[in-house]
């Protein structure tokens, strides 16, 4: 799995990654 910051990261980024646009990396959520 990623690191924890990693994660954090990623799901605080999910909602930026939305406004923009952009898609998710398959098999993660």
């Amino acid at each position: 799995g990623y690191p924890a910051d990693k994660i954090k990261y990623y799901r605080d980024g999910m909602q930026g990654w939305a406004i923009l646009g952009l898609t998710t990396v398959p098999g993660v959520e």
